[in-house]
């Protein structure tokens, strides 16, 4: 059975905390019941540095849609942490998130130890191109 997310929305789901992700079914704006709901049979795609979830409300059986915006990372790394890379994919303004871990810090740089496809990978990459994963 395929997945009902794109494997770069499965890399973010997957980063947040099972509580959070109930948290969030559970905290859904329904446009036909008027109301917050809980959304099932849910998929999730990936626009921009937002996770984009859909599915269906559990009372009306309409559809319905929950965005989580990705964070910038809001205080100094340290190495060990756990982040996402938003790897740019050559060729346009695309990117991709990678898992990663912080190996050093720079003045201008991050060094990181990735997952890029079934290759580590060792990178340096601009601290903004990072998202903390909890």
């Amino acid at each position: 059975m395929l997945s009902p997310f794109t494997p770069a929305a499965q890399i973010l789901w997957d980063a947040i905390p099972p509580h959070f992700q109930e948290q969030v079914l559970q905290n859904v704006w329904c446009p036909h019941c008027r109301d917050m709901t809980t959304m099932r049979d849910f998929a999730g795609e990936v626009h921009g540095r937002s996770l984009v979830l859909h599915g269906t409300c559990v009372n009306c059986q309409g559809k319905v849609a929950r965005v989580l915006e990705g964070a910038p990372v809001s205080e100094a790394l340290q190495p060990g942490d756990n982040v996402i890379w938003w790897k740019r994919i050559p060729g346009g303004d695309y990117v991709y998130p990678v898992q990663a871990t912080v190996l050093a810090l720079t003045p201008k740089r991050v060094k990181i130890e990735a997952d890029d496809d079934g290759d580590i990978v060792i990178r340096y990459v601009p601290p903004q191109s990072l998202q903390r994963q909890e």
